[in-house]
């Protein structure tokens, strides 16, 4: 399990802070932790797993584009993971390895509601992908198929707007 702690030194961009609560404030600008362990990769290779939870707090009902909340990725053109806003939905992108071709899933779930807490909750086991919202769940399908075995040591997390290294369309082929 890797966690997020306040006593980690995260970069800051952009105006992005924490506010007076602890809670990270992204608004135009992000967090980044620039180099999570390798073991990580590693562990995600290894399991063909994943789980990724998040409270979220929109400020907007919907976006015009897509919103990052939080990214894996080691450049634009390695992007593992990210969950988005895209309107009002919430959006998981993730880079898959099915067959020998490398290809990004998409699956949309649940309403983002502004002004309040959101809990998510997504996990992903080889053919199988299941999201929750504020302990319902909202997705369970095996639409999303491929392995993880692409996902290469040196990932950044971001969370937040796109970092430079992180442009990259939400739809769409990678």
């Amino acid at each position: 399990i890797y966690t997020l702690s306040l006593h980690d030194a995260l970069p800051i961009y952009g105006r992005s802070r924490f506010d007076a609560y602890g809670a990270l404030r992204v608004t135009r600008g992000w967090f980044e932790v620039e180099e999570v362990p390798g073991k990580l990769a590693a562990a995600f290779r290894q399991s063909n797993a994943f789980t990724l939870e998040a409270t979220v707090w929109p400020e907007l009902r919907r976006t015009e584009d897509p919103a990052r909340i939080v990214s894996l990725a080691v450049d634009a053109k390695s992007q593992n993971l990210s969950l988005s806003q895209d309107g009002t939905e919430a959006v998981l992108r993730v880079r898959l390895t099915r067959d020998g071709e490398k290809d990004h899933e998409t699956a949309e779930f649940g309403k983002l509601e502004p002004g309040v807490p959101n809990h998510i909750l997504v996990t992903y086991r080889s053919g199988r992908l299941a999201a929750y919202q504020n302990g319902q769940q909202v997705l369970d399908t095996d639409a999303v198929q491929g392995d993880l075995s692409d996902w290469r040591n040196g990932m950044r997390i971001a969370i937040g707007a796109d970092p430079t290294f992180l442009v990259l369309p939400v739809r769409g082929d990678a």
